[in-house]
């Protein structure tokens, strides 16, 4: 039987033609960039998974990476908010830690998506790369709402003064927002609509004053309300209790303390130190000295204002600031630890 020479290469290209496929899906699939992994920026994830991919890349010498990362389009505060060029530095810095070269890798800003991303791609040389994909269009501000107000206040007949503040990274005004205050007791008579209020007290039963306000204009995505309470005429008055804490931060907590007795002289200091149940002994009388001549010295108070009382012993050396009046009884202190187990040279066994 014979076979034309058409029909002969027609057979012989239907015999080749599944091996040319396979081939040319092959050098196909080698052409194509892979997605090594995406993942969200937060945690040790972060760097753990940027390493894992580093470490692929000297596998294949050959390859190049190419990053895409995305800012989250929600921008809070405060803190340092990451946009598209901050994660593109980020990952810079870390794939250069790893190791790497700048020729091995290209960082591309993707755009904005609800959360800060990223994306590892290794691409064989000449192969097209992959394009972004955001999810968002529009970057969100979302502040911080903070309401700040009078801790504590000792007459009913003074005004009380609540602040909200708004902050967030880059972003120092709000024009556009609104704030709408609501009181437990007392009445607003000033300052509604804005973002400090001045509320009478005077004929308020309660003796807990709480403020709070909602911020109207944000994004409905963003958190828009806090409350801050005032204590009124309450006597004696815890201020504030604290355990052993560096002298800066001991030194503003006796600042605030400050604050109130030179507001209102009719007030008076009543400082309670407990020691603690191991260390070295006298600490407490020596942090009790410190603390009168701190108030003395730097804050010009008079010493007849400022009461120091051994309050016994507790687990740590510890504190209590408390706010009271001539003749209104002295805070009772409150000791945890029974002296006969207190041990004042030792130390806690492991």
């Amino acid at each position: 039987m014979q076979i034309s020479l058409r029909n002969a290469l027609i057979i012989l290209s239907l015999l080749c033609w599944p091996a040319s496929e396979a081939h040319a899906q092959r050098r196909a699939e080698g052409f194509t960039p892979r997605k090594f992994d995406e993942y969200v920026l937060e945690g040790d994830e972060q760097w753990r998974r940027l390493e894992r991919f580093a470490r692929q890349l000297r596998r294949e010498p050959g390859k190049q990476a190419y990053v895409i990362v995305y800012a989250s389009r929600l921008r809070e505060g405060p803190g340092v908010h990451y946009d598209g060029e901050s994660w593109k530095q980020w990952a810079w810095h870390n794939l250069k830690a790893q190791g790497l070269r700048e020729e091995q890798f290209v960082i591309v800003n993707g755009g904005l998506r609800e959360r800060d991303m990223i994306e590892l791609w290794i691409t064989p040389p000449g192969a097209p790369l992959p394009a972004p994909t955001p999810t968002a269009k529009e970057e969100v501000v979302c502040p911080s709402v903070a309401v700040l107000g009078d801790g504590y206040l000792l007459r009913h007949e003074q005004p009380l003064t609540f602040k909200a503040h708004l902050s967030a990274f880059g972003v120092y005004s709000f024009p556009d927002v609104m704030f709408n205050w609501t009181v437990s007791s007392g009445q607003i008579v000033s300052g509604q609509g804005t973002d400090t209020i001045t509320v009478d007290v005077s004929q308020a039963s309660d003796r807990r004053i709480t403020a709070a306000v909602e911020v109207v204009g944000l994004s409905h995505e963003c958190k828009n309300r806090d409350s801050s309470t005032t204590v009124v005429g309450v006597v004696p008055f815890k201020l504030d209790e604290f355990g052993r804490i560096p002298t800066g931060d001991l030194k503003a907590r006796l600042d605030n303390l400050a604050f109130y007795l030179q507001r209102d002289v009719a007030l008076r200091a009543h400082i309670i130190i407990y020691d603690g149940r191991y260390g070295r002994r006298g600490a407490a009388k020596t942090w009790a000295a410190f603390m009168k001549n701190y108030l003395s010295n730097a804050r010009g108070l008079d010493l007849e204002r400022i009461d120091l009382l051994d309050g016994g012993y507790r687990e740590e050396l510890s504190g209590e600031l408390w706010l009271t009046t001539r003749g209104a009884g002295t805070p009772p202190p409150s000791p945890t630890v029974d002296p006969k187990y207190v041990r004042p040279s030792s130390r806690p066994r492991a």
